[in-house]
């Protein structure tokens, strides 16, 4: 199963974004794909700024461990995870786009 990052901005918005990142995430499992979700992950921890390195050090180690990493949209971490990501080698694929809720019904027949 091809193993997906998926790189989602998180503080300017954290219930919006988590919701986001859940819809993009049934839809990879739909489409075959296993997806890597730090939203899913870390959420809970997001606001004690102290270990803010550790926590994209642990994502920069689950990039590795994935064979694409997704993004979708622009934050200082979701730079940070596509930089590391093109220094490494792994695919990236932009998936940034405005009208989120069209864009996730043009991309899936089962609506989430």
């Amino acid at each position: 199963m091809k193993r997906v990052f998926v790189s989602h901005p998180y503080t300017d918005n954290p219930q919006v974004n988590i919701y986001k990142a859940d819809k993009i995430c049934k839809r990879l499992l739909r489409e075959g794909m296993l997806p890597i979700s730090p939203l899913h992950l870390f959420a809970f921890m997001s606001h004690d700024k102290g270990i803010r390195r550790e926590l994209m050090q642990m994502c920069f180690d689950l990039i590795l461990s994935c064979d694409e990493l997704q993004v979708y949209g622009d934050s200082p971490g979701t730079q940070e995870e596509v930089k590391f990501a093109w220094k490494h080698g792994i695919k990236v694929v932009d998936c940034s786009v405005e009208n989120f809720d069209r864009f996730m019904r043009e991309r899936s027949e089962v609506r989430l």
